[in-house]
């Protein structure tokens, strides 16, 4: 019984705390997708084509991606899918920065959309972390069907 509560307590958590990062993340590149085009840039590591198409759709999919995990509360069908749509970024993001590190890129904006200059490292590290979470709150979302937490 206390292990139920400790699996949906950190749904409860994880949920909203992917949710928010990702659909406040997601309202800023929406908002100024010139920040994050102006990051991808200088790093020099992405064609200008692809470069185009991230800048335009990647906030929109992170304010959905946020939207249902937030949602996932009440609908809990969404959480696994929510997870998996951001594990999906959180690895893409984390693969990326690795890239950028290697080819000698350390300063400059992440193109995170947290509105600050993020060092890569100190990006790949955070990424890294909510992958971790991202990943057990996916895990957890597989136990047993729970009803709605609100």
């Amino acid at each position: 019984m206390a292990g139920e509560a400790v699996r949906r307590l950190y749904i409860v958590v994880s949920a909203v705390a992917s949710g928010l990062v990702f659909a406040a993340s997601g309202i800023r590149k929406s908002l100024d997708g010139a920040e994050l085009r102006s990051a991808l840039n200088s790093h020099a590591t992405l064609p200008e084509p692809l470069i185009d198409a991230i800048a335009s759709t990647l906030g929109p999919i992170e304010v959905i991606a946020g939207l249902c995990a937030m949602l996932s509360l009440i609908v809990p069908r969404l959480g696994p899918p929510a997870a998996l749509v951001i594990i999906t970024l959180l690895t893409s993001f984390v693969a990326y920065l690795g890239v950028v590190l290697l080819v000698g890129r350390t300063t400059g904006s992440c193109g995170c959309g947290v509105g600050a200059d993020v060092p890569i490292a100190t990006a790949l590290t955070r990424g890294t972390g909510l992958l971790v979470v991202a990943s057990v709150w996916f895990t957890a979302t597989l136990g047993p069907r729970a009803r709605p937490f609100v």
